[in-house]
């Protein structure tokens, strides 16, 4: 019981790393794509308020709250096939997005998550696409399976990545409009079996994107991993966890 328990602590352990990532209408042309695009240059800056939940089955929640400034360190690049690309950094991650001419937001991401020797590979690392423009929902971006040795055992693994377009939302400060744009959210959903157990591991992250501004205004990360039962008992603890960006700040340099 103990060994099946390490290994599923493993197989959720690599589960968990693949998502480790008010309506209101704004002003669009008639093909429903923002009018105003600015790319930020090098030096533009985006501050956050950052939030941290998470909750163990069972237990009381615990929550971080800090301040994140995340810097654009260039844009207008070519990167991996794509070009106007924009790199954003926030303390030690970098993010890579594109601002597409039919108003979605792509973002790239080669390595979905990273066990040992094993890398899982994105089948497209710029798949992860939100359809801030096209508006589309329940859309399979990529879908893939594969397998990994944990603990000397083979794991089919099956993943499935969504996109979902949620409507516009407007952020406010002091009571006047702040940033607006679309929202979007992609859903990634994981399982692995493994001596008979399937598991199945649910990321959903969701951007509300302002163009006007050349970034996001609001940025979650949720991750849920259920308890794992066998023969009725636990063997590895549920967890739900969340973390929630709000932009507060910025300085555009155009």
């Amino acid at each position: 019981m103990k060994r099946l328990a390490n290994l599923f602590s493993a197989l959720i352990i690599l589960m968990f790393v693949v998502t480790s990532f008010v309506a209101c209408e704004s002003e669009t042309d008639s093909d429903g794509i923002p009018s105003t695009t600015v790319t930020p240059k090098a030096g533009t800056t985006y501050t956050y308020a950052k939030q941290e939940r998470d909750s163990v089955s069972g237990g009381s929640p615990t929550t971080t709250d800090s301040i994140v400034i995340a810097t654009v360190l260039s844009s207008g690049t070519t990167f991996e096939g794509k070009s106007n690309v924009i790199s954003l950094v926030d303390n030690s991650d970098t993010m890579r997005y594109v601002m597409e001419a039919n108003g979605d937001v792509s973002i790239y991401r080669k390595n979905l998550f990273t066990y040992g020797d094993f890398t899982y590979v994105s089948p497209e690392p710029w798949g992860l696409k939100y359809s801030l423009g096209s508006k589309m929902s329940g859309v399979i971006l990529f879908e893939h399976d594969t397998e990994m040795v944990v603990s000397s055992f083979p794991v089919p693994v099956h993943l499935v990545a969504t996109v979902n377009y949620l409507g516009t939302e407007e952020l406010k400060k002091g009571g006047n409009a702040f940033a607006d744009g679309g929202k979007a959210e992609i859903v990634v959903v994981m399982t692995g079996s493994l001596s008979g157990v399937t598991v199945k591991v649910t990321g959903k992250q969701t951007i509300s994107f302002d163009p006007k501004i050349g970034g996001y205004f609001r940025l979650s990360d949720y991750i849920e991993i259920p308890d794992v039962k066998v023969f009725g008992q636990t063997v590895v603890q549920g967890n739900t966890s969340l973390i929630e960006k709000i932009l507060i700040d910025f300085s555009l340099i155009k």
